[in-house]
């Protein structure tokens, strides 16, 4: 099966204060009209300084090398603010689930998969303490591919021991599409005329598991939970089916 669900905000309140002819958006909701309703409305990471970069005249005169680089989408007023922000539309372009049946020989399998691509969603558990992970190099967090002056290729800001680097959330904004195996089931059913000479009708061994296997490249422990949710259970459950 296919499944796709667009939505998209075609007007808000009627309301034009900046008088400049287009309805206005509202921003405090982060609800933009020709988008859908839900989207994020914040920095967007380009990379990271590096050493021998003039930062000191770049619109983040702050930022050390080794720390987040930030979109300038006006880079004439040499200023880093609120409308510099852009728009990340998070909705799944489509879904998607495959069920597959077979029996060959005696033996039988039976699967499930399910897909969800082109969702975007914000994962904390990268930057935010509170909900189990942190980016501060220290901490038992998810394994990154720190910048240092050793390692300037890296594409995570510095390690720091006491706080976080600035604008490290901007990096939490993740691609959380995914394949997941959600349930498959291998059994063989044993020869009847066989089974007849022992006085039995039917014998079927199998083995079922649920969850088995997720495909993703969200770094946390399922694509579709918050990080300090219980994640999906993954459970493997064998049985026999005997009949006289």
């Amino acid at each position: 099966t296919f499944a796709k669900n667009d939505n998209k905000i075609l007007s808000l309140y009627g309301l034009d204060e900046d008088e400049d002819g287009i309805e206005d958006d509202d921003v405090a909701n982060q609800w933009f009209i020709g988008y859908p309703i839900d989207v994020y409305y914040q920095y967007q990471p380009v990379g990271i300084y590096q050493a021998g970069e003039d930062i000191v005249h770049s619109h983040q005169p702050l930022a050390e090398p080794g720390d987040v680089k930030l979109f300038d989408r006006f880079p004439d007023d040499g200023e880093l603010n609120a409308d510099d922000r852009v728009i990340t539309e998070s909705p799944a372009d489509w879904f998607g689930s495959f069920f597959f049946d077979a029996n060959i020989k005696g033996f039988d399998i039976s699967a499930n998969v399910t897909t969800v691509q082109g969702v975007i969603r914000n994962n904390p558990y990268l930057y935010n303490y509170v909900d189990g992970g942190s980016l501060r190099g220290i901490l038992n967090g998810v394994k990154q591919d720190y910048w240092t002056p050793e390692n300037p290729t890296g594409n995570w800001p510095r390690p720091q021991e006491s706080n976080d680097r600035l604008f490290i959330w901007t990096l939490g904004l993740q691609d959380a599409s995914y394949f997941r195996l959600q349930n498959v089931t291998l059994g063989y059913s044993f020869n009847e005329a066989a089974l007849a000479k022992m006085g039995l009708g039917k014998l079927r061994i199998y083995v079922t598991s649920q969850n088995p296997l997720t495909i993703t490249d969200y770094q946390s422990y399922s694509p579709e939970k918050n990080p300090n949710d219980y994640p999906e259970a993954t459970s493997v459950v064998g049985g026999i089916q005997l009949k006289f």
